[in-house]
């Protein structure tokens, strides 16, 4: 599950079953050290499943966490259209915000400090198997 601190506090909500790694982490406009954080414990437990549960950041981070632990890719790699070589996790996304439509969207993207830039990503394999849109 990834998601900020708010919303990794109330992962209950989810009513996911099993064992679930939390990162909770997402800062507002992330950047790659943010999202290296992200990926390593996603390389670490080998999810099934990649949750995204918050705003645009968190379902940004959701998507590159389903398709870029294992794969060979980095982020860099795959900046640009339908660069992203697939996923194997399932990916599903709950929205806590409203407006980004994130949670329907097959786009991600993330600062580069290094070099002062943003990277996005489009890829039809982040586009999530499952999206929840439930102000409760």
């Amino acid at each position: 599950m990834v998601s900020d601190a708010f919303n990794a506090g109330r992962v209950d909500v989810l009513g996911l079953p099993g064992e679930v790694a939390a990162f909770g982490e997402v800062k507002p406009e992330p950047d790659v050290p943010n999202l290296e954080k992200a990926l390593a414990l996603a390389e670490r437990t080998k999810p099934d499943l990649a949750v995204g549960f918050g705003g645009g950041s968190a379902m940004y981070f959701a998507k590159l966490v389903a398709v870029l632990p294992g794969r060979g890719q980095t982020t860099a790699d795959v900046a640009g259209p339908e660069k992203v070589n697939g996923r194997v996790v399932a990916l599903a996304q709950a929205a806590t915000t409203s407006g980004t439509g994130s949670e329907a969207g097959t786009r991600a993207s993330v600062t580069d400090p290094a070099a002062r830039n943003k990277l996005a990503v489009q890829s039809r394999h982040m586009l999530a198997d499952l999206a929840a849109v439930d102000p409760t």
